[in-house]
């Protein structure tokens, strides 16, 4: 089973609001049509304070997660009409996972972080790997106060014009606010500060900071 994700980055000024409607009333009917195993999907919907510690990119967004026997190119022709798209096969791995209790359908609780990971151009492919999953990810779960974390590892364009990311991480929080606020985000207590200088020192040496993509998530598993 492939695990496939589509992106959708509204390229016009719209209402966050109309973003999600058109989303859910004209494309999700269409997914659901489909031949797909499992449906996820995160869409921008919460509204972001004018400032925060996170880079986050303010366009409309969604991010679709389709599991089936193969990639479903047709779809490509649908979502370009609602933006931007980019769209890759991956490989998954979820090193922190939650249970799953509440209905298909159903917003899932708390918000996910969605970056799109490139990598330092300076940096060999294989050694970014090691520094992604053998470094980084356990100081990013030791450090914020995650309640699930995924990552998906990048391996083939679907859509030729896609950016070149390298993978795409799934970090899950319980409130808003642990996001918004550092000192909870970094630790708490007397250590959010030395926290946050062990963070930014490793993500500028193994990212291209620049050309990340921050999005703010509510998630919907669909089936």
């Amino acid at each position: 089973m492939q695990k496939t994700i589509y992106c959708i980055r509204a390229v016009d000024s719209i209402d966050q609001a109309h973003f999600k409607n058109v989303i859910f009333s004209e494309l999700l009917p269409r997914l659901k049509d489909g031949p797909f195993i499992h449906i996820k999907l995160g869409i921008t919907e919460i509204q972001l304070p004018r400032f925060t510690l996170v880079p986050f990119d303010r366009s409309c967004f969604v991010m679709i997660s389709l599991w089936a026997e193969k990639p479903c190119e047709e779809l490509l022709d649908d979502m370009q009409a609602y933006g931007e798209v980019w769209a890759y096969t991956v490989n998954e791995s979820a090193p922190l996972t939650y249970d799953k209790t509440w209905e298909d359908g159903e917003a899932s609780p708390g918000v996910v972080l969605l970056t799109a990971l490139k990598k330092n151009p300076n940096m060999e492919q294989q050694e970014f790997m090691h520094q992604w999953h053998d470094l980084h990810s356990p100081k990013a779960m030791r450090i914020h106060p995650m309640c699930g974390y995924i990552r998906n590892v990048c391996e083939d364009k679907i859509l030729a014009s896609s950016p070149d990311f390298e993978g795409f991480v799934e970090e899950y929080y319980r409130d808003v606010s642990d996001i918004y606020n550092p000192v909870k985000m970094f630790g708490g207590g007397l250590i959010w500060l030395k926290n946050i200088v062990e963070i930014g020192l490793h993500v500028k040496h193994f990212l291209d900071l620049p050309n990340l993509k921050n999005y703010l998530l509510t998630e919907y598993h669909i089936r």
